[in-house]
């Protein structure tokens, strides 16, 4: 049986959450013995009161309701710091145990091109990362350092895992390009310092699919955004004016749910596996994706173009300032596809549902939290109680591997 003492960051994020899930399920079952220290910020509310609402219902995976907050304590020893804390090295030294695996969650997905943008992933993601690398350094054995896709920039093709060495594509906005640079330079530290280390990278996290309640989410970014933002213009479009949205034939988005991050990132950390990308082997057809938005929000009036139009309306006058702004060049990427064979032997034994089957439901709980996550519990436990007496189901598809392709441990 694995016995590790693991340090997650990014704990009360959405997939920081799913990870410390898994974990925990990995005691439940004996999989593994996992002593687990989170990094958490006190806010209005104390750390303690921040991890112990992931432990909501509405929040927390069913297989984990049976069990009372008290009793995963026995297993989380929470550390009360920023990570750009000044204090940070002195608070971990006293704290953390050696052989330490260090998963990094904690990050700022602000995909704005702006200056704000800019300082914020630089600060968010860069420094802090190397803030924490510095901070635990003696005391660490392998570093698992959650990185995305879309830090290979804009790249037509088919996209393998290694983004180290390959050649990669023109970043769209500072989040892409401060993740590959730190993804580098976590490797160079790593190996200065005869640390183990991991670079995976999800692609778009949308809610829980695999585990009730189904839909969650802590925080709704990314797509999530584009329709809050189509939310807003629904009244403000009409026949006459329909709503313009940028987008080419072949572009396309690769959507995975949070559950299934977390599962993969777990079952990696206990291989030897050095980059691997966490995505769904089918993309999603970006204007099939904003149909589904907009229907979804009840913008009727909308129509696909190819190129943007000169003469915008109020309405898209705003859209393009907004969302647009970050969404128009994910929209016209050219066409791509990911290499999951890796994937495929890790996750071997997780079915992955379908995106583009779960989408109508993904974006109804959404619209019903009013993009707000402050109800984002409330309205899934509604949805699991609609469903208690028929499990929602999509298209599975098999995921077939040679079973002695699993991946090595060490």
């Amino acid at each position: 049986m694995n016995e590790k003492n693991i340090l997650l960051t990014g704990v009360t994020g959405l997939v920081g959450r799913h990870i410390l899930y898994e974990l925990l399920l990995e005691n439940i079952k004996g999989i593994s013995i996992n002593k687990i220290f989170v990094t958490i910020r006190a806010t209005e509310q104390s750390p303690y009161d921040r991890l112990q609402e992931l432990f909501d219902l509405g929040s927390c995976p069913t297989s984990l309701t049976k069990f009372p907050f008290e009793y995963f304590l026995n297993f989380i020893d929470i550390i009360n710091t920023d990570l750009l804390s000044d204090n940070l090295e002195a608070l971990l030294k006293d704290r953390l145990p050696h052989d330490l695996t260090v998963i990094h969650s904690a990050a700022s997905t602000n995909l704005a091109s702006n200056d704000a943008a800019k300082a914020d992933v630089f600060d968010n993601n860069m420094i802090a990362t190397f803030h924490l690398l510095k901070a635990v350094a003696s005391k660490t054995k392998k570093v698992c350092y959650l990185s995305s896709s879309f830090a290979i920039g804009q790249k037509e093709g088919v996209i393998t895992d290694d983004y180290l060495t390959s050649t990669n594509g023109s970043s769209r906005n500072h989040y892409e390009q401060y993740k590959l640079q730190t993804e580098k330079s976590v490797v160079e530290f790593c190996k200065s310092h005869n640390m183990q280390w991991q670079i995976l990278r999800p692609s778009i996290v949308c809610g829980r699919l695999l585990e009730k309640p189904y839909y969650y989410m802590s925080k709704f970014d990314v797509f999530y955004g584009f329709a809050k933002c189509a939310a807003f213009l629904q009244n403000k479009t009409n026949k006459q004016s329909p709503l313009r949205v940028t987008c080419n034939m072949v572009s396309s988005l690769n959507i995975v749910p949070a559950d299934y991050v977390a599962k993969v990132i777990c079952k990696s950390i206990h291989c030897d596996i050095k980059q691997l990308n966490i995505v769904h082997k089918n993309n999603v057809n970006s204007r099939l994706l904003v149909s589904e938005i907009f229907k979804s929000v009840g913008l009727a009036h909308f129509k696909i173009v190819s190129e943007t139009p000169s003469d915008l309306t109020k309405a898209e006058r705003f859209y393009y300032a907004t969302a647009g702004s970050i969404f128009t060049e994910y929209l016209c990427s050219p066409e791509q596809s990911f290499d999951v064979r890796e994937l495929k032997k890790i996750a071997h034994d997780v079915e992955l549902p379908e995106i583009q089957n779960a989408l109508p439901k993904l974006l109804e709980y959404a619209a019903k939290c009013e993009f707000d996550s402050k109800n984002s519990a409330t309205q899934a436990l509604s949805i699991d109680n609609e469903n208690n007496n028929s499990d929602w189901k999509v298209l599975i598809k098999d995921i077939k591997v040679n079973p002695s392709e699993k991946c090595p441990t060490y």
